[in-house]
């Protein structure tokens, strides 16, 4: 209650006596003085007392009482510091009394001194309440210029800083001289609010840039006091804009919230902006209505219409540690916190583009004439231009009734809006008995604020019941939305927690289950909401209504849900089920050699069961649902699917396996009957047996490789191809082995044809048959020989038979065709010889009469003429015989010749026979004779 009571009591006097000056004016104009410098003041700084001063926020080397002891010193100081400043010095201090201001002379000649340069001074100067941290903000600046921090900083309660400290950095800020300002703080012990006006004034009208420090957060309060010091500022500076225009102009304003913690979710530029533009028309409600309505009213006038330009930056706390909070000034720039860091790299660059030199008619000021605008700035705060608060009894006899009006409402609503604090809100029943008894009292309290003017009391009455009947509707209202927020929040509190109970349930559950778990959470957070809400008939009817709404969608979700994840595991059931087969398949692929028949065959059926049991322990919980037969048809499809996938790898692989038997068995094969270690030809029979062997080697060796496997039809197939193709390759040798012998034999063959040919040629035709025969016997033995002794006989008995056989047919064929021409021959020098007999002899016939006799001397003839040939007698007797016996010609020839001699033939043969008959007759004479003897 104190601190709303001040600000809603001390600020609006005040504002009451600056409206009222800006009325009827508070002093008259004080003419501008001479820019030069002021000749020493009679008062010089010296040494700050050991003990904290009463003002001020940080520890700087202080100003205590006039000290002539230390003159010499400081002056020793002052010129020493011309060129290059090693430490603050204080320009202003307050008297004795804190309530004006008191220049030092002699420091400021130390700026006076400093050399002029074209691009002028500029001013930074830092105010804020004490204790804000200006002083460490001043270090980091100064270090922004190249020099190393001098402000000192004080770790006590109490403000140090007295009045206005000046540091000039070496370098330069875009050719401009610097003057970093530190001020001393508001609200500080013993210090009244003009002076800190005046101080604010001063500081404000000689800067460039004006840097406003505050902590935490900027509110209402620290808005208007600002507000109030600018105003303020702004009336001294109008009373002085006759004769100095561009000097007493406002400055850039950067508002600096310091140990700022706080999530901003915009830019702190927007944020100071809109705060400024919330901020109520201030309206002076503890002021006259004639104030409140004088075209004058600073009611218009806000910090964005005063200052030149505004901007709103945050700086993150330097440290958090509270040993390194007290004693900053000694803390290393790397032990800061990086935010801090991040935050003040920003302000430094702001600060750099926004700080122009102070001007005067666009000509900047040079350090002289800035000291000279110093002086002039506080003789004329001192001199009494700068506004006062005149005292009116009467207008503080209205503002006191008015006050008591406020503070009775105030005190009315801050007890109502008390019992509309508590939680839960009160019963109806009790939130009236309460706010009835607040009524009474603000009676009482009005009547207190009013002690001594009972009149005024009576008369002012009615307009409290009025204000309280407004204030009791608004509380009722409020009282009304509270409960009505309050049981939609118990409400929605129950349908969340139903919600987050429902969530926790383990899902998914049977439908029985869920629906018996789903009953009993229902009606425990129907029983809950009712016994909470009792105190609040007139809301809990509808709103129970809602809730019970609210539940059964709940629910209904819950098992919307439920069915989802029933689903889900059906679904999930499915696919995990055919982790065996996909487990088995990467066995099957990974295998090598493949695994055996009987082990596939396992496999598939620890598979199968393995499946079975993974989907029946899956779905036991959604066994019961119309969604299990569709998924169980779809397990089954699965399983048969992967059953074809597994065994159609596992042929593959094998197929891959036997393939690769079979190779190994056919290169086996062609190793053992490579023609580099048995070059052909060779035996056939032996060739045969070895071939047979080595075929039934490689077999046997595929069999035993692929023994697992049987009785796959891969493996039989594999065989019977193995087999198939063994027996081809054996034929294959052996026809090649064969073909080379028959090649070999054929040779043979037409060498002993060939030289049996030659031989015969040799034969000189026509001859004796029988001794040709006889030659070409001799020929064919031998030429037999010849080719009996060959080689190639022992490589195959039967083709060797067969080619002998074949040899002695050519052979005697050969030798059939030279008896046939030899015969020809014989034919033709017989038809010659059988010519010229018939020619001879038919000239001789006539003296023949016997045809014996005449065929006698016929054949006698022609064994003549064919030994006159060169005959052999065999072959001359034979031609003989064959003409005599065969020869048609020859035969007509001698039937011819028997014609013409038959009477001599009767004769002859009966000679003979008589002849016969006598020898007989003779012989059987003499036998007897004999056998007589």
């Amino acid at each position: 209650m104190s601190t709303r009571r001040r600000t809603a009591s001390g600020l609006p006097l005040v504002l009451v006596a600056l409206a009222w000056s800006m009325v009827v004016g508070a002093a008259p104009d004080i003419e501008f003085i001479n820019l030069a410098p002021a000749p020493a003041a009679a008062a010089t700084p010296g040494p700050r007392p050991s003990s904290p001063s009463p003002s001020g926020d940080v520890a700087h080397v202080g100003v205590g009482p006039m000290n002539h002891d230390h003159d010499h010193d400081h002056d020793h100081e002052a010129g020493a510091a011309v060129g290059a400043w090693t430490k603050p010095v204080q320009i202003i201090r307050p008297n004795a009394a804190h309530t004006s201001l008191e220049v030092l002379d002699d420091n400021l000649r130390m700026i006076a001194r400093q050399s002029a340069c074209d691009a002028g001074v500029a001013v930074i100067s830092v105010v804020g309440p004490y204790h804000s941290g200006k002083s460490f903000l001043l270090n980091q600046l100064v270090e922004m210029f190249g020099s190393k921090a001098s402000f000192d900083i004080g770790p006590t309660v109490s403000p140090q800083t007295l009045g206005m400290w000046a540091y000039i950095p070496e370098k330069k800020l875009d050719g401009k001289t610097v003057i970093l300002i530190d001020t001393e703080g508001f609200f500080g012990t013993g210090a009244t609010e003009e002076y800190d006006a005046k101080l604010f004034a001063v500081s404000t009208l000689m800067s460039s840039l004006m840097i406003y420090n505050s902590i935490k957060v900027i509110d209402q309060s620290q808005i208007d006091y600002l507000d109030l010091l600018s105003r303020r500022t702004q009336l001294f500076a109008l009373k002085k804009s006759n004769s100095t225009p561009d000097y007493l102009t406002f400055p850039h304003l950067i508002w600096l919230v310091r140990d700022f913690i706080q999530e901003l979710d915009t830019e702190p530029g927007t944020w100071l902006s809109q705060l400024l533009i919330d901020r109520s028309r201030y309206t002076l409600s503890n002021a006259t209505e004639a104030i409140t309505n004088s075209p004058l009213s600073p009611i218009e006038n806000s910090l964005e219409n005063v200052f030149s330009s505004i901007e709103c930056h945050t700086l993150f706390l330097p440290s958090t540690t509270k040993e390194t909070l007290r004693h900053l000034d000694s803390v290393p720039s790397d032990q800061l916190t990086d935010e801090f860091k991040k935050d003040l790299e920003i302000l430094k660059a702001i600060v750099k583009n926004k700080t122009p030199a102070k001007a005067n008619n666009k000509k900047f000021l040079q350090p002289a004439e800035l000291v000279a605008l110093l002086r002039m700035l506080v003789d004329a705060a001192n001199g009494g231009a700068f506004p006062k608060v005149p005292s009116v009894w009467e207008g503080f006899l209205l503002y006191q009734v008015d006050l008591a009006l406020r503070e009775s409402k105030y005190y009315f609503e801050d007890l109502s809006r008390n019992i509309l604090k508590t939680h839960p809100p009160l019963p109806e029943r009790e939130y009236f008995e309460q706010l009835n008894s607040i009524k009474e009292g603000t009676e009482v309290f009005f009547k207190t604020h009013l002690l001594g003017m009972d009149n005024v009391y009576q008369a002012k009455l009615p307009i409290l019941h009025k204000e309280l009947e407004s204030a009791s509707s608004n509380s009722r209202l409020a009282y009304n939305q509270k409960v009505h927020e309050y049981c939609h929040q118990i409400k929605d509190k129950h349908a969340s927690d139903l919600k987050s109970t429902l969530n926790a349930i383990s899902l998914p559950l049977s439908e029985k289950d869920l629906i018996t778990r789903q009953t009993a959470e229902k009606e425990a957070t129907m029983n809950s909401f009712s016994r909470m809400l009792a105190g609040y008939d007139n809301i809990v009817k509808g709103l129970k209504k809602e809730l019970e709404n609210a539940v059964d969608t709940l629910l209904r979700e819950h098992i919307h849900e439920n069915n989802r994840q029933l689903q889900n595991e059906l679904s999930s059931a499915v696919s995990l089920a055919v982790e065996p087969y996909n487990r088995a398949i990467k066995l099957v692929e990974n295998a090598s050699p493949p695994i055996s028949y009987d082990d596939f065959t396992l496999l598939q059926k620890t598979c199968k069961d393995q499946s079975e049991d993974i989907f029946n322990q899956r779905s036991k919980v959604a066994s019961g649902t119309a969604w299990h037969s569709t998924f169980l048809q779809s397990h089954r499809m699965e399983q048969i699917t992967k059953e074809k996938e597994l065994s159609e790898l596992w042929s593959k692989t094998l197929e891959t396996y036997v393939k690769k038997c079979m190779s190994e068995a056919h290169v086996c094969f062609r190793t053992k009957t490579s023609l580099q270690n048995n070059p052909l030809p060779v035996n056939t029979e032996k060739l045969f047996s070895e071939l047979t062997q080595a075929k039934q080697e490689c077999l046997s060796k595929f069999i035993s490789n692929t023994t697992k496997f049987v009785p796959s039809s891969i493996v039989v197939e594999g065989k019977t191809q193995l087999s198939a193709g063994l027996e081809q390759s054996l034929l294959d040798i052996t026809r090649r082995n064969n073909e080379i012998i028959q090649e070999r034999f054929s040779r043979a063959y037409e060498t002993a044809l060939d030289s049996f040919e030659r031989k015969l040629g040799s034969i000189d035709l026509p001859c004796d048959t029988e001794a040709l025969d006889l030659d070409m016997r001799s020929l064919r033995h031998s030429s037999m020989k010849d080719y009996g002794s060959a080689s190639v006989h022992s490589l195959s008995e039967s083709l060797s038979r067969t080619e002998r056989a074949k040899l002695e047919f050519a052979l005697e064929k050969a030798s059939e065709d030279l008896r046939k021409k030899n015969t020809e021959i014989l034919t033709k020098q017989q038809a010659a010889v059988v010519g010229a007999v018939i020619f001879e002899m038919n000239e001789q016939k006539p003296h023949y009469w016997f045809q014996n006799s005449f065929a006698k001397d016929v054949k006698n003839l022609l064994t003549r003429k064919l030994a006159a040939r060169g005959a052999s007698p065999q072959t001359t007797e034979a031609i003989v015989n064959n003409i005599m016996g065969n020869d048609a010609n020859f035969a007509l020839f001698l039937k011819e010749a028997g014609s013409f001699s038959s009477v001599g033939s009767f004769v002859l043969r009966s000679l003979i026979g008589i002849t016969v008959i006598l020898v007989l007759l003779k012989w059987c004479t003499h036998s007897k004779i004999q056998y007589r003897r």
